[in-house]
Order: structure tokens, then sequence, then C-alpha cells
């Protein structure tokens, strides 16, 4: 009865037969799987739609849901909520083929937004409760969320600043309104840069050097900043960091020659304070450093006068534009951008509108290096033959093709013509600058008035170390040791020519690099310091003794600057007012003022052999007695 039982139930189920025995029969169709999902519903919401084994259902309250579909139970998905209501969902599996899902629905509450926009050329773009909209002038929405959210993501018209004002009328309304204007370009400096920068601007040429944010005119049309270059050696980065916002920031380099460290080989580079380094060229070039003319750098090499050229504000490469030059300086004028001149043995060239003119050929005796560069001229040597006597040569910058020159018979120059702080009085009424050409004959320093003809003024004997102290840009007074004093040759109407003294010193050394006066006594190769002055008379020792934290003496290399066989005025070991000091196995870097330590536990011998190649605004570079390149950031 049991098995008759299961066939009418089969047989009520639509199948084809039911067998018995054991004779064959047709197999038996499997049951079909059926799922669960019990559904409670909470918060009187309206319909709450979404997905299940593949099949969309709407409930508004609770009921079981039944279905064949599907080979596993899948949790519902594609969930859209009544209108204005949120609703959490719990989902939880009871078996294989039985699930719950629990609806908490409650209601939201609707918050309306009043958006007006002026002065926007085009839609101003924003999201709002995860929507995105546009606005033109005028648009009211309403959604339905928890709590109030202000838009965010707004883009504004290019070029343009746009100011906000939000208000709130009630607990549920707000009102926002926006006024556009064409924008300002602010152009920001993080710090100030080692040497002026030139900018360009809707045809307008900017100079920036200070730390500021400089505002620029209205910038609609769009305007954009292109940098055109600097007055000194500086990589610079211009970037915008939105269209009306930019960055300039700038790092000084030195053209110097060496090795970074010990891993490289030697090479003429462009080295930052940071160490970074860009190689130019593997020959050394001649000790000149680098003249920036009309927003350009020029320097000497082995083949001739070179141009650094700047990729996108980044110096990387030179261009040779006088072949076989061996000087370069600048005549510097009041009134005017100083003029750049170059030198080869033969030639005398000016620099016109980026080409080089040739000014002057040498009537047969070779011209020397180096050039001398000055106020409103530029000075050079020419010599038929060593230990031939030397002539001296000028030009003048402000009168086009007025050349001098003075047969001197000296053997060997000191410098160039120099000009005097005190200027001569003619007879005539009136006074002409006093123009001095300092050379040696043998153990003696001539210094011979230059005019229409040479004239000796006078002998200084080696041993009263004489030097070159500068009073002002392109002025300098020469001074002496004489009788316990420190001196130096000056001029008035009522006295003439007069030695001056400035302080007394029991010195038997004394040298000057540019405003800085050095005294000492010298003893095998180094000079102890008894007086460091800035002119006039500014004493600079006392406080540099105390910055150092010792009571040790400091010391300088008593070496001189000048070619082979001659004694030159300025210590070797200074450039540009800055010295390379020693003070009991510690390296100093000094003006007179700041001071930088450099290096410890060094001999005398060892600091001998350091060089300062190179000193700017913001950067120095030594060379140590490894032949190491070190870069000093002066700030």
């Amino acid at each position: 009865m049991q098995y008759a039982h299961l066939c009418i139930a089969l047989l009520g189920l639509g199948l084809s037969a039911c067998g018995g025995g054991s004779g064959d029969s047709d197999p038996v169709a499997p049951i079909e799987t059926q799922f669960e999902l019990q559904v409670k519903v909470s918060g009187n919401p309206g319909p709450v739609q979404f997905q299940w084994q593949g099949q969309p259902y709407s409930v508004s309250a609770d009921q079981t849901l039944r279905t064949r579909q599907g080979s596993t139970l899948t949790e519902p998905s594609g969930y859209v909520m009544p209108a204005g209501q949120s609703c959490e969902i719990l989902y939880t599996k009871l078996s294989s083929l039985t699930a719950s899902l629990q609806l908490t629905c409650r209601v939201l509450q609707q918050y309306t937004l009043q958006l007006e926009a002026t002065g926007n050329p085009t839609p101003l773009t924003f999201r709002w409760l995860g929507q995105p909209y546009q606005l033109n002038q005028q648009l009211t929405l309403t959604q339905h969320a928890e709590r109030y959210e202000a838009p965010s993501d707004w883009a504004f018209p290019p070029n343009h600043q746009c100011q906000s004002t939000q208000t709130q009328d009630t607990a549920h309304s707000y009102r926002i309104h926006w006024t556009c204007a064409p924008g300002q370009l602010s152009l920001k400096l993080p710090q100030t840069l080692p040497y002026p920068a030139s900018l360009k601007h809707r045809n307008k040429i900017i100079q920036v050097q200070a730390a500021t944010t400089l505002m620029l005119d209205h910038t609609e049309p769009a305007g954009t900043l292109e940098l055109m270059g600097s007055a000194g050696p500086q990589h610079c980065t211009l970037q915008a960091q939105n269209p009306q916002l930019w960055q300039l920031q700038c790092q000084e380099f030195a053209l110097v020659y060496g090795r970074a460290t010990p891993q490289h080989t030697a090479a003429l580079q462009l080295l930052q304070a940071d160490g970074k380094t860009v190689e130019l060229d593997t020959r050394p070039a001649p000790d000149t450093g680098l003249l920036s003319v009309d927003q350009q750098l020029y320097y000497l090499q082995a083949d001739g006068l070179r141009q650094l050229n700047a990729t996108n504000g980044r110096y990387d490469r030179s261009t040779l534009l006088v072949a076989d030059a061996i000087g370069m300086a600048l005549a510097e004028r009041p009134t005017a951008s100083p003029q750049l001149l170059a030198l080869t043995a033969k030639t005398l060239y000016r620099l016109e509108q980026g080409q080089f003119a040739r000014l002057r050929d040498t009537p047969g005796t070779p011209f020397q290096a180096p050039l001398y560069g000055g106020l409103d001229r530029v000075s050079w040597l020419s010599q038929p033959e060593p230990d031939k006597p030397l002539s001296l040569w000028q030009r003048v910058a402000s009168e086009q093709n007025r050349f001098a020159s003075a047969p001197a018979g000296r053997r060997s120059a000191a410098i160039g013509a120099v000009v005097s702080p005190d200027p001569l009085d003619l007879s005539t009424g009136g006074t002409t600058e006093q123009l001095i050409w300092p050379s040696w004959d043998k153990q003696e320093l001539v210094l011979d008035y230059l005019a229409s003809s040479k004239v000796e003024m006078t002998r200084l004997p080696a041993s009263q170390s004489p030097t070159l102290w500068q009073t002002a840009p392109h002025t300098w007074l020469i001074t002496r040791l004489s009788n316990g004093q420190i001196e130096q040759y000056r001029y008035n109407k009522t006295q003439g020519f007069f030695w001056q003294s400035v302080q007394p010193s029991n010195a038997n050394w004394l040298a000057g690099s540019e405003q800085i006066l050095a005294a000492g006594q010298m003893t095998d190769g180094m000079v102890t310091l008894t007086t460091l002055l800035r002119y006039p008379a500014d004493p600079l020792l006392g406080a540099l003794q105390q910055a150092s934290h010792s009571n040790q003496p400091f010391e300088l290399a008593a070496a001189r600057t000048g070619r082979s066989g001659e004694t030159g005025l300025a210590p070797k070991l200074a450039r540009a007012g800055w010295l390379l000091l020693y003070q009991a196995g510690t390296v100093w870097l000094s003006n007179g003022t700041l001071l930088f330590r450099l290096s410890d536990q060094i001999s005398r011998e060892q600091y001998q052999q350091w060089q300062l190649l190179s000193v700017g605004n913001t950067l120095a570079v030594v060379r140590d007695h490894q032949q190491l390149l070190l870069p000093v950031p002066l700030r």
C-alpha cells in the first residue's frame, strides 16, 4: 500500500509510470528545490523593491517569498527604497534553502537648497547629496536626507574667482549665492631668490626677487607667465598651482671644475648647494667664473667664450660664441646695461644685440689675458714676448671708439687700471677721475697715473705689503704698511697726494679682498691675523673670535694671487670679500661677519692646498686638499 501510495502520488505529479518488481522502467525526474525568504517590514514604508533569485519583488509588509528559481540561495540586491525614506537592511541566512530579511524604515527630512550665481560666463558644477548638478543663474533643489550637507566638488569658470555667501532660511531650507569675477593672477615666491628673475606676463616684463605673493592684473582672457631669464646663476622652476596661482623657486649654482664625490671624475659642472650637479665638460675652465649680461650667462672655456643655455629655467648646455677667447670682462655703466667684452690674442670684441662685434685688432704685439673690467672701461695688456716691457690698453665704454694705450716698460702687471675714490682737481677748473695702474718693477710696486700719457706717481717696496682696498664698487685705495701704521694713498686739493693713517699695526703682512682688509704676522707661509677691517675701518676680528667659541687665533695662508713670478695684491685664499681661515685644525669661511665651519682636524699643510673657487649671493664652493668640491650655503 505504501508503494501504491507513492505511485499514485507520482502519477498525480504527472510522471509517466511507476513500474514494479525488477522489470525495466522510465527514470524518475528529480524534485525541484524551493527557496524561502521570510521578509519582515517595520516603519510603515511604501513599497521596497529589490531583486531576489533573479526575480523582482516589491514588499511593504511582512510576507514570505518562495521560489524555485536558481540553483543556490542568494542575498537580495538592487534595493530601491520608498521616496523620502531610509531603510536599514538585515539579511540572515538560516539554512541552505531559507533566509530572513529585516527592513527597518524611517521617514527622512526633506531639505530645500536655493542657489544663485552672478558674473559667471559658464555654469558652475557641483555635487549635492551624491548627485551632480549645474548652476547657471538660479536653481532650486529638494532632497531627502538624514541631515543637511553642503554642496561639494565645486568647479568654477576658468580664470575666474568666485565668492559665496550661505544663509539658512528655515530649519530645513538653505540658500547659497555665488559672485564670480575674472580672477587675478598671483605669483608666489616662497623665499627670496638668489638673483632677480624676469617673467613675461601680457607682453610685460616683471622683475622679482623678494619673497612675496605678487598680485598681477585680471586674467581674462587667460593669462600665463613665462620665465625669461635671471640676473645671475640660478636654476628656476615656474609652476602653475592652479590657473590663478603660480609659484617661482630658484636655486643658485656655481660653475666649478673638480669632483663632487670621490667616485666622480673631475668635470666642469654647475654645482648647487644641495650637491646636485650638471656636468658640462671634462676640460677645466680658466678661473674667471660666470658673467651675467641682459639675463644671459657667459664663461671662458679652453676653446673660447661660451654662453650657458637653459631649458625651462634650468641650465644644461653651452654654445661657443668667440673662438680662442682668452679673456672676458664687463664695462659697468652708471646709466645703462653693462657691456660684455671678449679678448683674443689678436682682437677685442664687444657683445652687441646677441652678436660679438670686432672693436680693435692688435698692432702686432699679442694681447694678453686677463681682461680687466671696471667702471665705464676695460683694460688689458700686450707684450711682444716674455720678459719684454708690457703695454696697457684701455677702452672707454661710453665713447664708441676711444682707445688709449700706455707703454709701461714694466715686466709684470699687478692688475689692470683702477679708479681712486679721490678725483683730481684740474688747473682749468673742475675735476677728473684718478686712474692708476699698479705694476711691478722687480720688487717695487709702481703706481702710474694714466691720462693722455703715463706719469709715474710713486714706488712701493714689496716689504710694505702693498694691496688694494675697495671703498665702493669700482673704486680702490692703494694701502700699505709703513712705520707701524696701516696707511692709504689719498689726494685732496690742499695736500695733493699723501699717505693717510688708518690705524697703528705691528703687522708685517697686509692684503685686501674687496672691502675686507686683513693684516698680521707672517711666519712659514701662514699669517696670524691681528687685524681684520671692513672699509672704512670697522673692526671685525673680535666678533669673529667670539663666534668661533675658541681663543685660538685665526690664521690665513700668506700666498697671494698672481701668475708665476708675480707678487699679487690679494690673498690667494680670498674671493669677493670672503676668506678661508684656519684656526687650530678647523677651516672656516668668513666675510668678517658670517662664519661657516667647513672642516676639522686639518693640518696647516692640508689647509694651504684648499681653494675658494666661487662666491655668489647664496652659495660658495671650496675645493679641499683631497680635490673634492664642497658647496657652502651662505644663508
